[in-house]
């Protein structure tokens, strides 16, 4: 359950539709298998960020949910705990939790918690506030490489937090190529040496890039979700080996965004 204390979730521009430009700096020119490689990776990347819209939805609706009770009571929702199920005492218990914490045992429904009181009418929710799926409402193949992605609600707040991981994973590894470059310049060692050293090098890189990549995106998440409604693990827990091998080569190539104002920071 998210903690009520912690700042708003609200979707983009109130939920309405809204445009995220993505620029990939892919070569040129581009064979078409290459390009459709990586509009697939794009597109696993759009479903990434849409599973995380719909964590985040869920957390908004709680969060909402929360602050109802807190202000009218959780007498206020008793059509809907009815509707699914529960009875006045679960509400009378769910106030005095909410207001005073647990004081007593109680062999129902959790109050708190995965599977909670709290968690199944937030769930009812979801569907407002979720938006719409995303769709590429503009294409350019050239290099860079242009899409304009059109979506609204918590959809687009994931699809924004993918698509910002995606461009600030793809400015690091630069930095990090660039401080590299640089330190194999500055090397005094012979021809061949250097050959075999940067052959093992790419072994080593190969083998550890998965993991590399699991280390990254669980630091991202850290640094995005610092003493927010939603914890790194629940965002990284949902992403497969196969989606994190597609933002990893998203990354390999340099990105920017144009998002909309005000994005996709909670209040």
């Amino acid at each position: 359950m998210v903690d009520p204390r912690a700042p708003r979730l609200r979707p983009p521009a109130g939920g309405e539709w809204v445009k995220v430009t993505w620029k990939a700096g892919v070569g040129s020119p581009l064979r078409p298998r290459d390009l459709a490689s990586y509009l697939q990776d794009v597109d696993i990347a759009i479903g990434v960020g849409e599973q995380w819209g719909t964590t985040f939805a869920r957390a908004a609706a709680q969060q909402e949910l929360m602050e109802r009770i807190a202000q009218e009571g959780a007498h206020s929702l008793e059509g809907e705990a009815l509707e699914r199920g529960y009875s006045p005492r679960d509400l009378r218990y769910l106030d005095e939790w909410m207001h005073f914490g647990p004081r007593r045992r109680w062999r129902g429904m959790p109050l708190g918690g995965s599977g909670s009181l709290i968690e199944t009418l937030a769930d009812a929710r979801v569907r407002k506030v979720l938006g719409t799926p995303t769709r590429v409402a503009r294409a350019e193949y050239g290099s860079p490489l242009v899409l304009d992605l059109a979506n609204s609600g918590f959809l687009a707040y994931g699809v924004i937090k993918i698509a910002e991981l995606v461009r600030d994973w793809s400015n690091k590894r630069r930095a990090d190529e660039a401080s590299a470059r640089h330190i194999e310049a500055g090397a005094d060692r012979g021809e061949a040496e250097a050959r075999q050293e940067n052959a093992r090098a790419r072994q080593m890189e190969a083998q550890a890039r998965q993991m590399e990549a699991h280390a990254d995106l669980v630091q991202w998440a850290v640094d995005q979700t610092r003493g927010g409604p939603v914890s790194p693990g629940e965002l990284f827990a949902v992403i497969t080996p196969e989606q994190l091998q597609a933002l990893s080569r998203l990354a390999e190539t340099p990105t920017e965004l144009q998002l909309p104002p005000n994005d996709s920071r909670g209040e």
